[in-house]
């Protein structure tokens, strides 16, 4: 994660500028953008259908009224599970990116909470390609790793 603390520090600022509804459609396309550049892909599991589940109502959420929105019934407790037991290579870190886009306060998405997101986002990514704690070196030579920042990168930027 060292990579993504060093080339992600400089993109505050920007984050900052955005209007909340952008950051949170931001947040939304990074959760995509992150899912399906896995490879293998997200299994069709119970916390793979989950992630989807809760994907597509931000998705449907963004351009919206995403203020406030709550998860699906039942949902918090099969995520809790799901991060606790990390069975699955990078899926508990798209739970918990999925799980910031809900109960929104209606100021909108803040900039820290986005930050947080797209750390989520890159640490699935690292989690995904089983890099060991995601070492500076192990980060600078893994293509999915600068792909993520880059990508990242792109949607702050617009």
């Amino acid at each position: 994660m060292e990579l993504w603390d060093r080339e992600m520090a400089s993109a505050r600022s920007q984050i900052g500028q955005l209007a909340p509804a952008q950051r949170y459609a931001v947040a939304v396309q990074a959760i995509d953008n992150t899912m399906t550049s896995f490879d293998p892909p997200v299994p069709d599991s119970q916390a793979g259908q989950l992630l989807r589940r809760c994907l597509g109502i931000a998705r449907s959420a963004v351009g919206g009224n995403y203020i406030g929105q709550a998860l699906p019934d039942g949902a918090e407790e099969e995520m809790t599970a799901i991060v606790s037991d990390g069975v699955e290579s990078g899926v508990a870190p798209l739970v918990l990116a999925v799980a910031n886009c809900f109960g929104i306060p209606e100021s909108g998405m803040e900039a820290e909470h986005l930050y947080t997101v797209l750390n989520y986002c890159y640490a699935a990514v690292v989690d995904h390609e089983e890099l060991e704690e995601g070492t500076l070196d192990e980060e600078l030579n893994n293509q999915q790793c600068l792909s993520s920042i880059a990508m990242q990168k792109e949607l702050i930027a617009g």
